[in-house]
């Protein structure tokens, strides 16, 4: 679950890595991703929600008291990331994500909510057609539209556990 925090280190030679959990899949060619500007920033990924509330680190945490000042955080989905490692490497994140684990803070969505508190709303935003997940795809940006489709929710909508939307996607490639 945490190998994504390591890809900077790991894939230090490189100029960018992209994160995919693996209940995605993509639909439309990654190069427009891959050659998007993230404006210095360190990496690139969708907000957690359409719904604003549910999109600072304050929702990710167990016990929000731990940190004052969460709901001004802005979080992270981390399903689909896309890593700039130089960028990445030369800021504190890593060290940051380091003291979280060893910390007593703990978080609803595990690396999701470590990474968005550590990265601290320091990423370029992604629309959501880069990390459109399955449960809501269709009706808000369509089918067509969607480069990264993403199985997120839990066994409802998991098409190798139950029958769920865009089911036909899945028996495509499983």
């Amino acid at each position: 679950m945490y190998s994504r925090v390591l890809i900077p280190k790991l894939f230090a030679d490189y100029d960018r890595v992209l994160w995919l959990d693996a209940d995605t899949i993509v639909l439309k060619d990654l190069k427009p991703l891959f050659e998007m500007d993230l404006e210095g920033q360190p990496c690139a990924a969708a907000k957690p929600s359409r719904d604003n509330h549910l999109n600072t680190v304050n929702y990710q945490l167990e016990d929000p008291s731990q940190v004052p000042g969460a709901e001004n955080i802005q979080a992270i989905s981390s399903g689909v990331v896309l890593f700039d490692i130089s960028v990445w490497n030369n800021t504190d994140i890593s060290d940051k994500i380091d003291e979280l684990l060893l910390s007593d803070i703990r978080f609803k969505y595990v690396v999701q909510g470590v990474m968005g508190l550590a990265i601290a709303g320091r990423y370029k935003t992604l629309d959501y057609t880069w990390n459109a997940y399955s449960n809501w795809a269709a009706e808000v940006i369509g089918i067509d539209n969607v480069n990264i489709l993403h199985y997120i929710g839990g066994h409802s909508v998991m098409p190798w556990v139950s029958k769920t939307k865009h089911q036909d996607i899945w028996e495509i490639y499983k």
